[in-house]
């Protein structure tokens, strides 16, 4: 018996192709896993800003007695984030709000940075 007429595939070939294209899979899985963290992170982002921008709307109708707003937008901001803290520093006029999430290591919001454990700032003046 002659092998050398067979037309069709070997079993080498076989494999190669499964090989390949058992990395082209993994390689989508890896890009579709990045967008999901990078989607997720936009979102904590997201929140943040929305949280912000509630509380600073708050704070310029109410001005003087904000305790009870205050108090329900920092409750807001544990329940919205990971890990969220709502933090407001100053008297009215002057407002400094921070949001905090995902167990930043930092205490002092230095610069707004935004990942899986960020913050951001705004002041109300």
């Amino acid at each position: 018996m002659s092998f050398a007429n067979k037309n069709g595939l070997t079993l080498v070939e076989v494999l190669v192709s499964l090989i390949l294209l058992t990395f082209i899979f993994i390689g989508t899985d890896v890009m579709q896993l990045i967008s999901l963290r990078i989607a997720k992170h936009s979102f904590f982002i997201f929140v943040a800003r929305q949280e912000l921008m509630s509380i600073v709307d708050q704070a310029q109708i109410c001005k003087l007695a904000c305790s009870k707003s205050i108090q329900h937008w920092q409750n807001e901001v544990k329940l919205a984030l990971p890990h969220g803290e709502g933090e407001v520093k100053g008297v009215y006029p002057n407002y400094i709000f921070t949001v905090k999430w995902g167990n930043p290591t930092e205490s002092i919001c230095k610069i707004n940075h935004q990942k899986a454990q960020g913050c951001l700032q705004v002041s109300l003046k």
